[in-house]
């Protein structure tokens, strides 16, 4: 009888498996026992000036070199800045120079080794070449590890940024935003301040001003009505605009039409212009058809109108059409703006 049951080539044989987890954890357990040797070897670095032996903390880590071959120099880093940090803690404790004990002792062991008669000493107690080559090795060690706690040292100082040096470099990077923001916001809270006190001005003081101008309706001319509301909006226009331009001196902020230099004040503020010349435009003929309706002098103009009323008034019309249209023209070509100097 044939069997229906197929093995998969690309299932992972749980032998490896467990293999692969057994060498991982053996790995990691090394590492462990290699941090936790290099720590009891500064142990012996950590004791007292008067109390440190160099002799056995050149043998613990002769025992170190023996078992590990190589330094940690990660775990150096950390001792180092651990005790570094509990120096600029401002805690006082038994020790308030932790790093200054460590790297005087460490100079200790760096002469201790540096002296060829311990080392000969070491080496004629030694069993083998092997052992010989390990306190070679472990010498060389010594040095190593005064750079690079010198070195861990140097980069903690460098780097480091307790909280009041990362406040006193934040204030000096931003004090300058700051006060260039503060001038903004001032400039713009301004702005807006003038604009609704601009606004409000229109709004009161213009209808508190019209009351006066239409106390008097029914007994006025509907021309001469028109001709002052135009004259009150030919002053209120003014009036809104020079205050705006004392607040855009003020805030360093313009409403100009163009930014070029070479613009004049007709290009600058067209608006401005065109406004002041409709009411100005409406304004003379209003003028002029009130005085032709209202004509009861004894000017020459006034003995002309009666001799040809119509002749005068068409010929005054036609007048003050030539003017309007002249000034309409004189004045598009000041505030036609030249091409690119349009803000953009």
């Amino acid at each position: 009888m044939t069997s229906n049951i197929k093995i998969n080539p690309t299932k992972t044989n749980p032998t490896q498996d467990s293999l692969s987890v057994q060498k991982y954890e053996s790995d990691h357990s090394s590492l462990q026992e290699r941090q936790r040797e290099m720590q009891v070897f500064f142990s012996f670095l950590q004791i007292d000036n008067q109390n440190f032996n160099p002799e056995q903390a050149f043998k613990s880590l002769c025992n170190y070199i023996r078992t590990y071959k190589r330094i940690l120099y990660s775990t150096v880093s950390n001792i180092v800045y651990d005790i570094t940090d509990d120096d600029n803690s401002g805690i006082q404790g038994s020790n308030p120079d932790r790093f200054g004990t460590l790297l005087s002792n460490i100079e200790k062991l760096v002469a201790y080794t540096d002296s060829d008669q311990n080392i000969a000493i070491h080496k004629t107690a030694a069993a083998s070449d092997e052992e010989r080559r390990i306190i070679d090795e472990t010498k060389k060690a010594v040095w190593k590890i005064w750079d690079h706690v010198n070195l861990a040292h140097r980069q903690y100082n460098v780097l480091r940024q307790s909280d009041a040096e990362f406040k006193r470099r934040f204030d000096e990077q931003i004090r300058d935003s700051q006060e260039s923001m503060t001038k903004e916001m001032n400039s713009q809270l301004l702005t807006i301040v003038g604009i609704f006190t601009a606004l409000a001005f229109i709004l009161f003081g213009g209808i508190s001003s019209l009351e006066s101008v239409f106390e008097g309706l029914r007994e006025t001319h509907l021309l001469k009505l028109l001709i002052l509301g135009c004259g009150w909006g030919l002053g209120m226009l003014n009036v809104v605009f020079v205050f705006l331009f004392c607040i855009g001196k003020m805030t360093k902020l313009n409403f100009k039409s163009t930014m070029s230099p070479d613009a004049t004040f007709w290009q600058r503020y067209p608006v401005v212009c065109w406004t002041d010349f409709l009411l100005i435009a409406l304004m003379a003929i209003l003028s002029w058809l009130y005085y032709c309706i209202n004509r009861n002098g004894d000017g020459w103009l006034d003995c002309l109108i009666k001799q040809s009323p119509m002749w005068v008034t068409i010929i005054g019309s036609v007048v003050i059409a030539i003017s309007i249209v002249l000034c309409f023209m004189k004045l598009y070509k000041a505030t036609k703006a030249k091409v690119g100097d349009e803000d953009e």
